[in-house]
């Protein structure tokens, strides 16, 4: 038994205590003071040398957004200027001949001397009307939008374009005073022409406008062509005589006198033709040859 006490009793590793490790002083660790840790932070994405991975600042998408109202107003704001402009002009100005205002006073009025008007307008309304003059009376709206000259015979009228652009708003417009007899040859590029009470032979050229002749009376090899307008015709045509008018695109009437009915030939590629005739034509009865390649043709005889 003692000997059983004593194999009990020997010397061996000291006992280990586990209690011990419960009042073991706590580790230290760093406080994590990145805000972007931190509860409650927005993060605005602000690009930074962030590491690889993280996210990319959409901030810039939101300022961009903020500025587009500002480019739009500025857009609206252009346009309405521009327009303002543009209205400003054209009621300052004289807008053509056909039932439409004038102006009260013209910026240049030019007299000359001579029988034949030759006029080349590369951009303008022309209106051409009977006078008491003998002399041909020029009133423009812009001082030097045309350059005149005369021979005694031929009156030489052109449109000067130099310092024109896309930024002027001046419309180049004529008021012209005849003598009662006056062969006019006038040619357009763009806008109206319209002629009043005019008496002699009437070439008359409008590339992009409308041509109207009130009671008017014209001579033999009388021509009048429009590419893209209308013609309107009113007066008498002279016996024994050849007339042609023509439009590419465009209608064209034509009111004769039923007393003096023409031996009128229409052509038309596409569109309607109204000729009812008037009566019993001769041989000194005027030839008018009517063409328009797109347009409708209507022949009218009234007393």
């Amino acid at each position: 038994m003692s000997q059983q006490q004593s194999q009990f009793t020997e010397d061996g590793p000291p006992e280990r205590r586990y209690g011990s490790q419960y009042n073991a002083t706590p580790i230290q660790r760093e406080t994590n003071l990145d805000p972007r840790e931190q509860p409650g932070y927005v993060d605005d994405y602000q690009y930074g040398p962030y590491a690889q991975g993280e996210k990319l600042r959409p901030a810039s998408t939101a300022r961009s957004r903020r500025r587009r109202p500002r480019f739009w107003f500025a857009i609206v704001f252009c346009v309405i200027l521009i327009v303002g402009m543009w209205s400003y002009a054209a009621s300052s100005a004289r807008i053509g001949s056909f039932g439409k205002p004038h102006l009260a006073s013209y910026a240049s009025v030019q007299e000359y001397k001579g029988s034949t008007l030759d006029l080349q307008a590369s951009s303008a309304d022309i209106h051409v009307h009977f006078g008491t003059s003998d002399n041909v009376r020029v009133s423009t709206n812009n001082g030097d939008g045309f350059k005149g000259e005369s021979d005694g015979q031929t009156i030489h009228l052109e449109q000067q374009d130099g310092g024109k652009g896309p930024f002027s708003f001046t419309n180049n417009d004529l008021d012209i005073t005849v003598p009662a007899k006056m062969n006019l040859n006038l040619e357009t590029k763009s806008g109206n022409i319209e002629i009043d009470n005019v008496d002699g032979k009437i070439n008359a050229t409008a590339a992009s406008g409308d041509i109207k002749i009130n009671q008017a009376r014209i001579a033999d090899g009388s021509n009048l062509k429009t590419e893209s307008g209308n013609i309107d015709f009113t007066g008498n045509l002279d016996a024994s005589s050849h007339y042609t008018f023509e439009a590419n695109s465009g209608d064209i009437k034509v009111n004769l006198p039923a007393s003096n009915p023409a031996k009128v030939t229409t052509n038309t590629q596409n569109g309607d033709v109204h000729n009812p005739g008037a009566g019993t034509t001769t041989a000194s009865s005027p030839d008018l040859h009517i063409n328009t390649n797109s347009g409708d043709i209507s022949v009218e005889y009234q007393d």
